[in-house]
Order: structure tokens, then sequence, then C-alpha cells
């Protein structure tokens, strides 16, 4: 009676009739969709969420690769900034051994130069004294000759350069010393 209710009010205000084809069409959808559901939501449902799973698993990878990159990005601004600060220490250490070889050899230059004096000085010294001695023979010498030509008598050559060496040497010490 509902249906037929339905149906008046249907033709009544140019509404949907109501017929058997309207019920198959509503039962084929309800099969249809049966059978699809059976067959076909079950699995693709399964391959959407593999593949959601999927496109998740690739992103969480991107993103962790992202912050591995930055990590790295970070650990090399970081090895950057030691690099700088360890070349700035290598530069002043060179600084300091370099000023510190030039010190040495300022050092080795100038005992080199004080050992060059003493030997100078020493060489003077027995030059002088060489000099000397060649200086006291020429004059004991001159005496000798002297003294024999003033005599006129030849004299032990040796008795007469021991008489005049002592003479020298007497005389010598007090005017060489000056």
């Amino acid at each position: 009676m509902t249906y037929l209710i339905a149906a008046e009010i249907g033709q009544k205000y140019n509404l949907v009739e109501f017929r058997w084809e309207m019920v198959m069409q509503i039962i084929n959808t309800i099969v249809l969709f049966l059978f699809l559901r059976h067959f076909l939501f079950d699995k693709v449902t399964n391959f959407m969420q593999e593949r959601t799973a999927g496109i998740q698993a690739t992103i969480n990878d991107a993103d962790s690769k992202v912050k591995e990159a930055e990590a790295l990005k970070s650990e090399y601004e970081e090895k950057l900034a030691h690099i700088k600060d360890e070349e700035l220490k290598i530069l002043k250490d060179a600084r300091i051994a370099a000023e510190a070889r030039t010190q040495e050899m300022i050092k080795t230059a100038q005992r080199e130069i004080e050992d060059l004096k003493v030997k100078a000085h020493d060489d003077i010294e027995r030059e002088r004294i060489s000099t000397i001695n060649k200086l006291k023979d020429d004059i004991s010498s001159l005496a000798i000759l002297a003294a024999s030509k003033v005599i006129d008598t030849e004299i032990d050559a040796s008795r007469h350069t021991a008489l005049i060496d002592n003479v020298i040497e007497k005389v010598g010490e007090e005017a060489w010393q000056n």
C-alpha cells in the first residue's frame, strides 16, 4: 500500500514512478558491489596500502637522508672551522720556529765572530812574539858584529852571544813591555 501511495504521489507531482526495472537495477548494483568488493576491493585496498607504505618509506628515507646530509654539512663546516684554526696555529708555529732558527743562526754567527777574534788576537800575539824574537836576534847579531869591530879581536861567538842576549833580555823586557 505504501508503494501505491508513493506511486500516486509520484504521478501527481511528476516524481519518479515506481517500476520493477528500478528494483532490478538496485539489486544488480548491490550484487555488482558485493562481487567487486569480494574480488577487487581487498586487492585494490591492499595495493593502495602497500603503495602508501612504499611512499611513506620513501618519504622517511628522504627525510633521513636530508638529516644525514645536514649532519654531514655541519660536521664539514666544523672541520673547516678547525682547519682554519689549525692553519693559523701552523703558521704561528712556523713563525716561532723561523724566529728561533734566526736567533740560533745569529748566536752561532756571533760565536764564530768571537772565535775568529780570539784566533786573530792569538795570531797577532804569536806574530808579535815572533817579530820581537827576530828583532832580538837581529839586534844581537848587530851587537856582535859591532863589538867584534870595536874590539877587533875575535871572541868566542857562543860566549859573546850569551852575553849580548842577557843584556838584551834585561833591557828588552822593560822596553818591549810598554
